[in-house]
């Protein structure tokens, strides 16, 4: 053994015989054949994914301690909020519920109700009711039908709103129609109606048409069911006489025989007996008749 090599016997590489090596002389301890690397590098590998799993498994309890109660929470509010919801908006009817970020999602909600004078029907594609203000419900492709105590009936769609539950207030933005069994077809761009007493306020212009007049104002007031109305701002109106209903006046030969004639509706070839007498003027011939 050469001096200075160390504690323990060393072996030349090259008298065991391994090929591919370089000619560098280890201590015998170090050395290991190839059944001795093999069994050392399963062993490391077991464990190291023994290790990961263990890892994995810790990631997972401490992820479903955490979810399986978020997800109680979710459940519970999903069928609370159904029965919260009907309860604080008596007669709405909704096909599906769900929970956002935004509030409780409700889809093709249809909300009814009635006033002294008046009932209504609101249905929409869907209706989020804000968790923080749960009184508001916004609605996504509105149509409305109010019907009056006269049987007139309005009928009203848009594209957005807002619906007030405390105050039965329908907002409504963007793209409003309306259209009445009275004949009245308008057009707007807001529209603020109150349920209860049905009068209706927009603050936009509007258009209003029928069979006899058209409207165009920059805002207007509708009260006591379509009664009385009130526009403002650049109000232009338009009326069709023709579409006005004249009476016929009755011609004599469709009149019975012996049926009386009116003084103002003289009979042809008559002097009205209630026509003034003219005064001759001065120098004139008389005109009067003699025997």
């Amino acid at each position: 053994m050469p001096a200075g090599s160390g504690s323990g016997p060393r072996v030349d590489v090259r008298d065991r015989g391994v090929p591919g090596v370089d000619d560098v002389a280890y201590p015998d301890d170090t050395v290991r054949g190839p059944r001795q690397r093999s069994v050392g590098s399963s062993t490391d590998a077991s464990r190291a994914r023994a290790r990961a799993a263990a890892v994995g498994h810790s990631r997972r309890v401490r992820l479903l301690r955490i979810a399986l109660p978020v997800i109680a929470v979710v459940i519970l509010l999903v069928f609370g909020g159904i029965t919260l919801v009907r309860s604080l908006v008596p007669g709405l009817d909704i096909s599906a519920l769900s929970l956002s970020s935004e509030g409780i999602v409700m889809e093709h909600p249809r909300l009814s109700g009635h006033g002294p004078d008046r009932s209504y029907e609101i249905t929409a594609d869907q209706a989020i009711q804000s968790l923080t203000d749960p009184n508001r419900i916004d609605l996504v492709k509105i149509s409305a039908v109010i019907t009056m105590r006269d049987g007139k009936v309005v009928n009203v769609s848009a594209d957005k709103g807002i619906f007030d539950n405390g105050k039965e207030i329908l907002k409504l933005r963007d793209n409003i129609r309306f259209k009445s069994t009275a004949g009245e077809d308008g057009v707007m761009s807001s529209a603020d109606i109150d349920l209860k007493s049905g009068d209706m306020t927009t603050e936009t212009p509007l258009q209003i048409k029928s069979q006899t007049f058209s409207i165009k104002a920059g805002g207007g007031e509708s009260a006591k069911n379509g009664d009385s109305l009130m526009f403002r701002g650049g109000v232009h109106v338009t009326i069709d006489g023709k579409a006005e209903s004249k009476p016929s006046a009755s011609k004599p030969s469709d009149m019975a025989p012996g049926a009386a004639v009116s003084p103002s509706e003289p009979a042809p070839g008559t002097v009205p007996a209630t026509s003034p007498a003219v005064a001759p003027s001065p120098g004139a011939p008389s005109t009067e008749s003699r025997p």
